[in-house]
């Protein structure tokens, strides 16, 4: 086939056949361009756009300067390639904590870290007469993530660690749970935090966490919660959803219950936290006991500051 043929077929101008095609492939074959014409080379007859040479150019190159910003950041703390930023991304609208948590949901993001360097990690902080994280390991580990111990986030961290324990981290939880989330050095686990003290932002994450709390916080062996332990996590976490009736329900709590906190008693509270004033009151037959007495004492209050 003639150069100018084929330059006619490269312009999208000239189809010809089948068998004009393929010699045409094979005469700019090991070129640059044998990846681009193979596109080209369809049934007879096939309507075709012009071949656009710039649709070769990265995309990330297309981007402006904030969202180019926003895919270095990705991969910097990911480790992800650019394909993969540009897709979790794209896919998130660029919202950067939520291409995080759609990069995180997929099990490829355990490929992009180090066992070694988990397993480094767990042996950094794991106790020297056991083979778990215990509070002194843990203490260390806030201390160089320079978090405070009573952060909430360290409450996340251990939801994403699947913990059993509240101050513990068996070695399965610690490593599977850094491994979920990308996590492989010390470096990587700082850059995370601010992502993960945002999940508590989303309703449903935050509902997760406060379920996953009861059993994380509990004694081990017990059905309850201490009722310190629950007033002490119902300050914690109310905190961050500002419930402005937390302070009256644990005082009521510390006055007229002085009962350890039941499963369905967490659970329901969050429910009747949700309730604004707005909003149809909740039906009071499924509520417990304890939430009923609660009502009926403040429902002044309940009725007016909700």
């Amino acid at each position: 086939m003639e150069p100018e043929e084929c330059s006619n077929l490269l312009s999208g101008s000239w189809f010809g056949n089948g068998q004009d095609r393929w010699q045409c492939m094979a005469d700019v074959s090991g070129s640059s361009t044998t990846k681009s014409l193979r596109k080209l080379l369809t049934t007879p007859g096939q309507q075709h756009q012009p071949f656009k040479w710039n649709s070769w150019l990265p995309l990330k190159n297309k981007l402006g300067r904030g969202n180019r910003d926003k895919v270095q950041q990705f991969i910097t703390i990911t480790g992800a390639s650019e394909k993969v930023a540009l897709q979790s991304l794209k896919a998130s609208d660029w919202h950067l904590d939520g291409a995080f948590d759609i990069f995180y949901s997929q099990p490829q993001a355990k490929s992009f870290t180090d066992t070694r360097h988990l397993e480094e990690l767990y042996n950094r902080y794991k106790d020297p007469y056991a083979d778990m994280i215990m509070a002194e390991g843990i203490s260390t580990l806030c201390n160089d993530l320079q978090v405070d111990p009573q952060d909430i986030v360290m409450l996340v961290v251990s939801w994403h660690m699947k913990a059993a324990t509240m101050c513990e981290f068996s070695k399965q939880e610690f490593v599977g749970g850094l491994q979920s989330l990308g996590i492989d050095s010390l470096e990587k686990f700082h850059e995370r935090i601010p992502f993960m003290r945002s999940e508590l932002k989303d309703d449903q994450k935050f509902k997760e966490i406060y379920i996953f709390a009861f059993g994380w916080a509990k004694e081990k062996g017990q059905k309850s919660l201490a009722l310190d332990t629950a007033i002490g996590m119902w300050q914690l976490l109310f905190k961050e959803k500002q419930w402005p009736l937390v302070d009256h329900w644990c005082q009521f709590l510390q006055a007229r219950h002085n009962k350890a906190i039941s499963r369905d008693t967490w659970s329901q509270l969050l429910e009747f936290a949700r309730v604004r004033s707005e909003a149809p009151i909740p039906d009071f037959c499924a509520l417990s006991l304890c939430i009923l007495a609660f009502i009926n004492l403040h429902r002044i209050c309940f009725i007016t500051c909700v």
